[in-house]
């Protein structure tokens, strides 16, 4: 199991216990109550209020190749995952494209091309309405923090994919064939 299975695997359950129980009679006036105060943020440090997160980006934090992840990145995706309507097998890139697309090509690339953490949730939470605020949480938790990584061959990675889900591609990369060019040229 790599470390991004495991972050997916922990944001998945940290949004069914605290934002989006599958029980529906799990669902208590106090969790209503907490998803509606993270969705009315206007800023990561009003996420930051909250213990359940505090204790979210400590479990975040704890996976290897992550603890020095910026704890705004994790209570950005935080406010994101109190959006998330229902969880869909599909990723959020897959289902803001398609024929045609839900997120028009210049929304997306405008998306794509955003800097900072907490712009890159508001413009997901802008837009999640358009796909029934409905995606693949696993997957957007990997792809959020991976997006804001100090690692820019990381992120490139995540955009590009997101590029080829978009337009209903499968984004494959081949390192041996890269590094069979790379040691002919």
């Amino acid at each position: 199991m790599t470390e991004e299975t495991k972050l997916g695997s922990l944001v998945l359950k940290w949004w069914r216990k605290e934002l989006r129980p599958e029980n529906i009679q799990a669902e208590t006036g106090s969790l209503r109550a907490f998803r509606a105060q993270l969705r009315r943020a206007e800023n990561d440090i009003d996420t930051l209020s909250h213990a359940s997160v505090i204790e979210f980006i400590e479990r975040v934090q704890c996976l290897r190749g992550y603890h020095r992840c910026d704890p705004l990145v994790i209570a950005s995706l935080a406010r994101v995952l109190a959006h998330v309507e229902s969880y869909d097998t599909k990723s959020i890139a897959r289902l803001f494209g398609g024929d045609p697309p839900a997120l028009s090509n210049l929304r997306f690339q405008r998306l794509i091309r955003v800097t900072s953490a907490a712009d890159f949730a508001l413009t997901l939470c802008r837009n999640l309405p358009l796909i029934n605020g409905n995606c693949n949480v696993y997957k957007l938790g990997e792809d959020f923090l991976s997006w804001f990584s100090p690692h820019q061959s990381t992120s490139d990675r995540v955009k590009a994919n997101w590029c080829f889900e978009y337009f209903g591609k499968s984004y494959q990369t081949n390192t041996q064939d890269s590094k069979e060019m790379e040691t002919a040229s």
